[in-house]
C-alpha cells in the first residue's frame, strides 16, 4: 500500500483514539488497534482503486463520446 494511504489510516486510528476517554484507549490492546489500522487501510485503498475505475471509465466515454480510438492502458 502506498505511502498516503498508510498516512491517511494513522490519521484515522489517531483521531478514533483521541475521542476516547483513558479507560476506553487503555481498554484497547495493540493488536486490536493494529486490526483497525489495517481495516482502514483496506477502506481506503478501494474507495481510491474505486475512483480510479470511474476516472478510467470516464476516460473511455470521452473518448467514445469524441471518436477517438480507445488507448489502452
Amino acid at each position: 500500500m502506498s505511502t498516503l494511504v498508510q498516512e491517511l489510516a494513522k490519521e484515522v486510528v489517531a483521531a478514533f483514539l483521541a475521542e476516547l476517554d483513558a479507560t476506553a484507549r487503555g481498554a484497547l490492546s495493540g493488536a486490536q488497534l493494529e486490526r483497525l489500522e489495517l481495516l482502514v487501510r483496506e477502506a481506503v485503498s478501494a474507495g481510491i482503486h474505486d475512483a480510479a475505475e470511474r476516472a478510467e471509465n470516464l476516460a473511455r466515454e470521452l473518448r467514445r463520446e469524441a471518436g477517438s480510438p480507445e488507448i489502452e492502458l
